[in-house]
């Protein structure tokens, strides 16, 4: 369970840092769309990318399709939200680490036995 933890707490913290750059540094929202799109994007990805891609496809596929879901949902939460005003430069740039970011933490996650693999 402490291992399912503090992979979690390793995956927020990568994916708020990479929110903080999209939402805050590039496109100058509010530090609190970049919490709230790290909690969403956190649960999604943890779920449909770590425990299901991941250990049926692999981490190639894994890392593409969580990079794509990740700039999908940050997309539907800026047509939800009025306030949230964000870039194409943004969701690109949200993709592309979150995409580098997950290829790293995938290779963590089957190392240390947390997920395996076929």
């Amino acid at each position: 369970m402490n291992s399912i933890f503090l992979s979690l707490a390793i995956k927020f913290f990568m994916i708020l840092v990479t929110a903080w750059i999209a939402i805050t540094f590039i496109a100058a929202n509010s530090w609190s769309w970049a919490l709230a799109v790290a909690v969403i994007v956190t649960v999604a990805t943890y779920f449909a990318g770590d425990r299901f891609i991941l250990t049926r496809y692999g981490n190639p596929s894994a890392t593409i399709i969580e990079g794509v879901l990740a700039a999908f949902i940050l997309l539907i939460i800026d047509f939800a939200s009025a306030d949230l005003r964000l870039t194409i430069m943004s969701y690109i740039i949200f993709g592309l680490l979150i995409a580098v970011g997950e290829y790293f933490f995938h290779r963590y996650l089957v190392e240390a036995d947390i997920v395996e693999t076929k």
